[in-house]
Order: C-alpha cells, then sequence, then structure tokens
C-alpha cells in the first residue's frame, strides 16, 4: 500500500491502518472512495457543515442529513422530487407547485404554482419547494417531511394549511369548497419568520352528493292568508353544474285544522318570495304536517328541468304530459325559498327542516 494512503495505527489494536482517532483536520481522498463494513457518524457534532454534498449527524432530528443543492434533507423522513422550472419567472421557496409537463430526456417534472381552483386535478398538486428556483433551473421540491426557513409568521402554530384558490402558489387556513381543489397540504410546526412547515399532503375526493341540510324552525306564519315566507337555504355559486340533478326534502308543521294549506317552494337570487317557482302542494285543513319532494334536473345553463307545479307532494311515480324548463343561473348564489299560505289566519305553519340533494353528473 502507498504510503500516502497509509495511516499506522497509533492507539491500542496495532497492526496496519486501523484504527485511528484524533484527527486534527479534514481527510482528503480525493477522486478515491472508502471501502467499510460500517460507518459510525459522530452523535454530538460540534459543527453543521454547509457545503453541498456533505453529510452528517442532525442532533435535533436523530438522523443523518444531507446538503443538497440549497436544501439540508434529512435521511428517512423527508422526501423530494428533482425538478425544473420553465415559468417563465423564478419560483419562490416556499410555494405549493404542481406538475406542468415533462421534460423526458432529462428525468425532470416541470412545475409551476398550483391554484386550487378547479382548473387541474389535485392529484397534480406535487408538494411545496424547498429553495428557490429560477426560470429554466432544476430545484427542490418537498413531497413530505419539515421545510425549514420558511415564513410562516402569518400563521399560528399548529394551523392545517391548504392550497388556495384565489392565490397561486399560497397557503390558506380555510379549506377551500367545492369546485374548487381540496388538497391540505401542511401543518405550521413552528411559526417564525425562520419557521418550519410539517409537509404532508392528503387530497379531499369530491363527494358524487353534496347535502346541504337545515333543521332548526323557520318562521312560523299566523294571523295572515297572505302568501309569506318561513324559511330559506343558500344553495352557493357553482354548487350545482349542468348534468346535476338536485332533489330537495321540505317538512311544514300545521297548528289549527281550520284551513287548508298550500306550500310552495322557490329558486331566487336572495332569500325572498320570487324568481323560480318550482314546487306547490296543497293540503287539507285537516293536515298537521306536510312533506313534499321535487327534483331538478340542470340539462343547460339556460334549462333546468322539473314537473309542473300543480299541487303534488312528490315526484316519485308522477306522469304528465310535459315538463317546465326555468332559466336558472346556479353560477351565483341561490336561494332555495319555502312559503306557506294559510287559507285561515286562526292557523300556524312552520317550516320544520330543509334538505337540498345535490347528485353529480
Amino acid at each position: 500500500m502507498s504510503k500516502d494512503f497509509y495511516i499506522k495505527a497509533v492507539a491500542s489494536g496495532g497492526g496496519g491502518g486501523v484504527p485511528y482517532t484524533g484527527a486534527t483536520q479534514n481527510v482528503d481522498l480525493g477522486e478515491y472512495g472508502l471501502d467499510a463494513g460500517f460507518v459510525n457518524f459522530d452523535t454530538t457534532p460540534t459543527g453543521t457543515p454547509t457545503t453541498q454534498g456533505t453529510l452528517s449527524w442532525d442532533v435535533d432530528h436523530s438522523t443523518l442529513q444531507l446538503v443538497l443543492n440549497g436544501h439540508v434533507g434529512q435521511l428517512m423522513q423527508d422526501t423530494f422530487y428533482y425538478a425544473k422550472n420553465q415559468t417563465g419567472s423564478t419560483i419562490p421557496a416556499g410555494t405549493v407547485v404542481r406538475a406542468d409537463g415533462t421534460l423526458g430526456a432529462s428525468g425532470r417534472i416541470k412545475i409551476a404554482p398550483f391554484l386550487a381552483n378547479g382548473t387541474y386535478p389535485s392529484k397534480y398538486c406535487m408538494g411545496v419547494t424547498a429553495e428557490s428556483i429560477a426560470n429554466g433551473a432544476d430545484g427542490m421540491v418537498m413531497h413530505f417531511g419539515q421545510l425549514r426557513g420558511i415564513d410562516t409568521s402569518a400563521f399560528a402554530d399548529g394551523d392545517i394549511l391548504y392550497a388556495s384558490s384565489t392565490s397561486a402558489g399560497g397557503f390558506t387556513t380555510t379549506m377551500p369548497t367545492y369546485p374548487n381543489n381540496q388538497v391540505t397540504v401542511a401543518i405550521v410546526i413552528h411559526s417564525a419568520v425562520n419557521g418550519v412547515l410539517q409537509i404532508r399532503q392528503t387530497f379531499e375526493q369530491p363527494l358524487p352528493i353534496i347535502n346541504k341540510i337545515k333543521t332548526t324552525d323557520g318562521t312560523a306564519v299566523t294571523g295572515t292568508t297572505a302568501n309569506t315566507l318561513t324559511d330559506s337555504i343558500l344553495i352557493p355559486a357553482n354548487t350545482v353544474a349542468v348534468g346535476d340533478v338536485i332533489t330537495f326534502r321540505n317538512r311544514v308543521r300545521k297548528t289549527g285544522t281550520a284551513g287548508l294549506l298550500s306550500v310552495r317552494a322557490y329558486v331566487n337570487t336572495t332569500a325572498v318570495i320570487g324568481g323560480a317557482n318550482v314546487a306547490i302542494s296543497s293540503n287539507a285543513n285537516t293536515s298537521r304536517f306536510s312533506q313534499m319532494v321535487r327534483q331538478l334536473a340542470v340539462k343547460s345553463s339556460t334549462n333546468t328541468e322539473s314537473f309542473p307545479i300543480a299541487g303534488v307532494y312528490t315526484d316519485d311515480a308522477q306522469t304528465g304530459t310535459v315538463v317546465v324548463s326555468s332559466n336558472i343561473d346556479w353560477t351565483i348564489d341561490q336561494y332555495l325559498v319555502i312559503s306557506v299560505q294559510n287559507t285561515s289566519a286562526a292557523d300556524s305553519t312552520i317550516s320544520s327542516f330543509i334538505h337540498v340533494q345535490i347528485n353529480k353528473g
């Protein structure tokens, strides 16, 4: 063996080359490797290396840490993608990003800031940039692990962060509602300018059925024979889309048997009587409870189809010669409005519950 690579033992054990302790400077093997049955790292290091490609022990996380290109990764605890930015602009560290195609020959996935507004499927979301990545450059995207050195001062420790539906690449503490993407990205470990995030993506699957339920009593209608509002429920903008079928149920309670009762349902842009009259039921004076069930089929942006409003209680097993087309704009807030009309002012009627079920097409 060349004496340049021979370290003679000076401690107990004798023999050539092993063991050796007490180095006073780094050993540079140049282009040569190191073969060993195992490598034992100092678990109480006095310094933290910062040179890319350096492996050392991380006391805080009880694992080895590898200095990457601009970020330190904890082995067995952090998972990264090595991706390329070709958006035309720098993507800052701490940006939620999505897959934006590939560069097959280079083995790189292209990335772009992710906007959770439903434009792209949730599965395109890859994680959070671990470093600032210039346009045309490659960089690290954390898929799972603790991301350090990120400004989390806008949040509190323990906050759950979702991909924002209004700011591309940003976070929000409020889960976006359908039809926006619902992607849980991280939890705030430490709120600070130089903060820490635990990255772990989970995707909420859009439900094929959306239910909106109101079981609190509405307003009692008494002392009048006019058609009067008793209750309403909001259907937020874009909850309903072309191809959906809406089923709504409503029950009312009547006190008194002096007169007949009519119950009407409307879809309106405000919580008042008006808009599209989509149901009416007529009830005998002895009826104390009345429940109606109607189905609306959203055929197009200008055609929501239903049976005629004539005094029926349910659309099930219904027959007829025509259907009704209502021009309802589901891209804006709409209200299902319930009204009652007593033929005797001595009777009192109140809405008991409203249930709107939206079957997604």
